[in-house]
């Protein structure tokens, strides 16, 4: 019988494995330079979903930067909080 996995496979998975520590090590360094003003568009952002309004990308410029930290979610245009935004809203308000 052959190998279940050939060198190339390894070669690959190791690749992808590189390429997605490297993708969180880069968000995890964006997440730990955020500013009182990103947290406080966070808060909104909760906020109006516990109204049952959230907000769309067209209401928030900056939404991308936020994506790219890990904290929002886009869906449609609708901005939703990921659990990591959570997170952060959480323990900024337990932080007051």
């Amino acid at each position: 019988m052959p190998p279940r996995t050939t060198f190339k496979d390894k070669n690959r998975k190791n690749r992808v494995r590189e390429n997605e520590f490297r993708r969180k090590r880069i968000q995890l360094r964006k997440l730990d330079e955020i500013t009182d003003a990103q947290i406080a568009t966070l808060g909104k952002i909760k906020a109006a979903e516990v109204k049952g309004k959230p907000l769309t990308t067209t209401d928030l410029a900056d939404w991308k930067e936020f994506q790219a930290m890990g904290v929002i979610r886009e869906k449609e245009g609708v901005i939703i909080l990921s659990s990591a935004g959570t997170l952060v809203v959480s323990t900024t308000e337990k932080a007051k």
